[in-house]
C-alpha cells in the first residue's frame, strides 16, 4: 500500500507505551517500526479528528481508526494493531508458584490426629 499521503515532516513517539521505541518492543517488525514512527502524527490527527482527510486513502483510514470500517490493507491492520495494543490492558503474569500460609501444603483440620 502506497502511504505516502501520511507522511510528515515530523518523527513519531509513543513514549507512554512504547518507552524504549516501537523496534524493541517486540511487537513489530523492523518494517512496521519504521512505518510507524514516519506516519504517526498523521494517523494520530486523523484519529482524534483534528485534520481532515486530504484525500481518500486517508478518508478510508480515518474510518478505520474510528471503528466503522473493518481494517482491509496492511497499512490499516498494523495501525489497528498498535491501538489494540494501547487499548488493552495488561496484567501482570507471575511464574511463582508459592503461596502464603500454605506451609508445607498440610491441613490444619489433620492436626488433631
Amino acid at each position: 500500500m502506497d502511504y505516502q499521503s501520511f507522511v510528515s515532516g515530523k518523527r513519531f513517539f509513543d513514549n507512554v507505551h512504547f518507552p524504549r521505541g516501537f523496534n524493541r518492543s517486540g511487537i513489530f517488525s523492523v518494517k512496521e517500526a519504521d512505518i510507524l514512527t514516519a506516519t504517526g502524527v498523521v494517523v494520530r490527527q486523523l484519529a482524534e479528528s483534528t485534520v481532515e482527510p486530504a484525500d481518500e486513502v486517508q478518508a478510508d483510514m480515518q474510518k478505520v481508526l474510528l471503528g466503522t470500517k473493518e481494517p482491509e490493507t496492511s497499512f490499516e491492520k498494523m495501525w489497528s494493531k498498535y491501538y489494540r495494543h494501547i487499548s488493552t490492558r495488561r496484567c501482570p503474569l507471575s511464574l511463582s508458584s508459592s503461596t502464603a500460609g500454605s506451609g508445607m501444603g498440610m491441613d490444619d483440620s489433620y492436626s488433631d490426629y
